[in-house]
């Protein structure tokens, strides 16, 4: 399962465009993530964020969200953002409890 996930924020981060841009904040640069990973090539469903709370030493970024579909019922997931000291990028992703490493080059 984790190196599915691996795989998987590696693929996005190859189609996200820059997703790290500056002026956007930690909360909504780890959001724009999430919602490309999850959402990606699932044509029928919405994201709706829950709640979010914002860690700032170190800064970790971590969002309750739901996914709707009409294929399939609505389900909860928490995911959490973990940026490296530079605060632009995101160093680690924890989806439902399953960490990766995001590996820039």
């Amino acid at each position: 399962m984790t190196a599915i996930l691996a795989a998987l924020c590696a693929y996005a981060l190859m189609l996200s465009p820059a997703a790290s841009e500056p002026a956007l904040t930690p909360i909504a640069r780890c959001e724009n993530f999430l919602r490309f990973f999850e959402l990606h090539g699932e044509s029928h469903e919405s994201y709706r964020r829950i709640s979010v709370t914002e860690q700032v030493d170190p800064l970790k970024v971590t969002i309750e969200f739901e996914i709707r579909s009409k294929a399939h019922a609505p389900h909860r997931s928490v995911a959490s953002c973990e940026f490296y000291q530079d605060r632009r990028h995101i160093g680690f992703i924890t989806l439902d409890g399953s960490r990766s490493q995001i590996i820039y080059d």
